[in-house]
């Protein structure tokens, strides 16, 4: 499985940078005036797919839990949606 081979790479500080991004690029794509990466990136974010690169996985290989994430995400982006 991928996900094993990469948590088990000896370059673990490349590889949380970079998954940091993609989950980065994710929520700033949330907030972009672009309604199509807006889309995306709330589909990529409420899947339930656990297949990486998925959010799930992306999460787990971050060592956060997908649920809170998620969850803090939505809020932040309600809070937007009524400010806005």
């Amino acid at each position: 499985m991928i996900t094993a081979e990469i948590c088990n790479t000896s370059n673990k500080n490349l590889i949380i940078n970079l998954w940091s991004a993609v989950l980065k690029s994710a929520v700033e794509d949330l907030h972009s005036d672009n309604k199509v990466e807006q889309y995306w990136a709330r589909e990529w974010i409420k899947s339930e797919d656990v297949e990486f690169p998925s959010f799930i996985a992306i999460c787990t290989i971050l060592n956060l839990d997908p649920e809170k994430v998620s969850k803090i995400i939505r809020r932040k982006e309600n809070k937007n949606e009524c400010m806005g």
